[in-house]
């Protein structure tokens, strides 16, 4: 669960 929560903070703008 971490790793998912890990991508979306790594990931601090949306996807095109």
């Amino acid at each position: 669960m971490l790793g998912t929560q890990n991508l979306l903070l790594e990931n601090p703008e949306p996807p095109s």
